[in-house]
């Protein structure tokens, strides 16, 4: 309890000591010397008898002072939990109105008034006793949280395993205003921006991630590192220096947690792991530990060149973006469990790019042993089996595309040693805009591609070749996609007629294949916007999920879902279950409180979410926080979800109802498979 001494109470109520110690005395509280403590039940016991000498009109120089409590900022108050100080809450003294019964009365007659004025006077008094009572309780309340605070991370601090936690570790900051049933989440504790390696600039420009730098005594772990450099031009909050990862983890817990390791979205061009949407702090609440990590994206993470290659000693390059999500994986293995974190139940899973990440991931070599599951989400896998080096092929070679964006740096004529030096000192506002000349459109299939490449390393061989040989990881995985994943894409396509439609599939995709299209999706002048939307959710989305819940049945357990739920917001009145609006429900982040500069691809969260919404969030968070834990998303109170395999072909909706189907989207992934066997047979 918080306690006060008599001279510091006597001093708010303005009144003598002796004064205050006789009324302690009328209470039952007896007290006889000015620095004695009072504790909060004492000070209720006096307070209800000071309000009733008021209420008696008996109270005239022990009526409390009006007392105006500033309240402190949040970032204040987690500061003050954070050292283990109690809340100091500061007051201001207002001298209370005083009310003379009977002043002023001039004349005979004027007694009823008086009457009046006294009467308004005690109300006023018990007015004022009242909100002082109230003020006090919310000083108590506040105190109670902060105590609440400091001993939880007491506890986090003290917890087998966790020793080397900071001293003043902040707390989870509180989510924005939430839904119905969208709480924000309890006793979760966040750790932001830990490198987790050197930061990647100057000589280690386009190098493979290197081991973190030291740092002397505590770091502050209570904001969000810098996001990695992206779009047209450097903006702000981005930064070479960018591999910082964020961490979500119960405050205290009995055992180890299974870990939710988030990759994620944008093309491999744009976002970071600290956007709003990826809070981790409610899948925490439900009983993982979460981790979400930046890497290098464009041309910082994924450009390579001759030079580059004949530098490192596996004769590879451009796949820095891909290592610096094994560098994540490799700190969580080391350091998560200080965190309450199981390093042997690790799940890595990611959306869009991210989804493709995780596809590539399980590829690599230098991944073996560092997770255990996989949850890939609208997988985004264009360019990624592009050669390094040579070879024939619609994708031009990473190593090509890198000669020429030195070139536009100057280093073209250069040897290769001073073409590296040129390169490496190029300010990164002058390498972004190296890239501009080249850019295109994926779904034109035209300009500089920025994805993961072959490189015989990281990647050893093409991918699908891979998979399909049975070369991946043999760990359980959840694979899906959502209703509408070409709608937020084809939103910069002015095409009104068929005709129009019909000229897009014949430049864009082989002539064998053009003829399968157009006949498969039947466009007509009123049906082309939904025609080129199922075009693109079946030619990047659909069939890639497809593919890989087809080859990784062959080695491990796969489930496989269709988000259905179109959300309650602008873009999903617009764009239906459109390409990342499972997201907020993987997260609970469902808001109705927007921040225009946290929107991954353009996204709002903002809607008008029911409790349909907050269901589905808990529904399809519980799945993923089973899944991390056990392997199988399946768990009491969730409804059946089938596991996929080529014969059934069992999937589990996730929409205003849960429940399984089957047959999703064939026909679009075998158009699909088709376009990859053709692209290939042309190399």
């Amino acid at each position: 309890m918080a306690e006060t001494t008599v001279q510091e109470l006597a001093d708010v109520f303005r009144i003598p000591v002796d004064k205050l110690l006789a009324r302690l005395g009328e209470s039952g509280l007896p007290h006889t010397e000015a620095d004695q403590r009072i504790n909060d039940q004492e000070k209720a016991q006096l307070l209800t008898h000071l309000r009733g000498l008021h209420g008696k009109g008996g109270g005239e120089s022990a009526a409390p002072r009006k007392i105006t409590l500033k309240r402190k900022s949040l970032s204040e108050l987690k500061l003050a939990s954070q050292q283990g100080r109690r809340k100091t809450v500061t007051v201001e003294t207002r001298r209370r109105r005083t009310y003379a019964p009977g002043a002023g009365i001039a004349a005979a007659g004027q007694e009823e008034d008086a009457k009046a004025r006294m009467d308004a006077a005690k109300r006023a008094l018990q007015e004022e006793a009242k909100r002082h009572q109230q003020q006090l309780d919310e000083t108590l309340r506040e105190e109670a949280e902060v105590r609440e605070k400091e001993e939880a991370l007491r506890k986090l601090r003290e917890s087998p395993g966790r020793k080397h936690l900071p001293a003043d570790a902040p707390e989870s900051e509180p989510a924005p205003e939430a839904a119905p049933g969208a709480e924000a989440a309890p006793g979760v504790v966040a750790f932001k921006g830990i490198p987790f390696a050197a930061p990647p600039v100057g000589e280690l420009r386009w190098r493979p991630p290197a081991p973190v730098v030291a740092w002397d005594g505590v770091r502050d772990a209570g904001r969000a590192g810098p996001i990695c450099v992206q779009g047209a031009e450097m903006g702000a909050g981005q930064s070479e220096d960018c591999l910082f990862l964020n961490v979500w983890a119960p405050a205290e817990t009995a055992e180890p947690r299974p870990v939710l390791y988030w990759i994620h979205g944008g093309g491999f061009t744009g976002g970071s792991g600290s956007t709003s949407i990826y809070d981790g702090a409610r899948l925490a609440a439900d009983g993982a530990v979460v981790v979400t990590i930046n890497y290098r994206l464009n041309v910082f993470g994924f450009l390579a060149h001759p030079a580059l290659s004949a530098e490192s000693p596996h004769g590879a390059s451009g796949n820095y973006g891909l290592l610096d999500m094994v560098a994540g994986l490799e700190w969580v293995r080391d350091n998560i469990a200080a965190f309450g974190g199981d390093p042997g139940r690790v799940t890595i899973f990611g959306e869009s790019a991210g989804g493709g990440a995780v596809m590539s991931v399980m590829l690599m070599p230098q991944s073996k042993g560092l997770f255990h599951r996989a949850v890939a989400q609208s997988n985004w896998i264009h360019g990624w089996d592009r050669p390094l080096a040579g070879g024939a092929g619609d994708l031009t070679p990473a190593e090509v595309q890198g000669t020429a964006v030195a070139a536009a740096l100057g280093a073209g004529g250069l040897d290769p040693g001073a073409a590296l030096a040129a390169m490496r000192a190029a300010p990164a506002g002058d390498v972004l805009a190296a890239i501009g000349e080249g850019a295109g459109s994926p779904f034109l299939r035209t300009g500089h591609v920025w994805a993961p490449n072959v490189d015989g390393w990281a990647v050893p061989d093409d991918p699908l070749a891979m998979y399909a040989a049975g070369r991946q990881h043999p760990v359980p995985l959840v694979v899906g996609m959502n209703g509408n994943e070409g709608s937020l894409m084809t939103q910069a396509f002015s095409m009104d007629d068929a005709e129009a439609f019909a000229a897009h599939v014949e430049s864009v995709y082989p002539a064998d294949l053009a003829g399968e299209l157009l006949a498969h999706y039947g466009v007509t002048d009123a049906t082309v916007r939904e025609g080129l939307d199922l075009l693109i959710h079946d030619l990047y989305f659909a069939g890639p999920v497809r593919a890989h819940a087809r080859h990784q049945s062959a080695v491990a357990p796969v489930w496989m879902y269709h988000f259905t739920r179109v959300p309650p917001t602008p873009w999903g009145e617009a764009l239906g279950a459109h390409h990342a609006a499972e997201l907020v429900y993987v997260f609970g982040t469902l808001t109705t409180n927007d921040e225009p500069g946290e929107r991954p691809l353009g996204l709002s969260p903002l809607g008008d979410y029911t409790e349909v919404d907050t269901g589905l969030s808990e529904t399809m968070r519980a799945y993923w926080v089973r899944f991390a834990a056990t392997g199988d998303p399946n768990g009491p109170g969730l409804p059946a979800w089938p596991a996929w395999d080529a014969a059934s072909d069992r999937y589990l909706e996730l929409g205003v109802e849960v429940s399984a189907g089957d047959g999703l989207h064939v026909g679009g992934g075998a158009l699909w498979d088709r376009f990859q066997a053709q692209r290939r047979g042309s190399r």
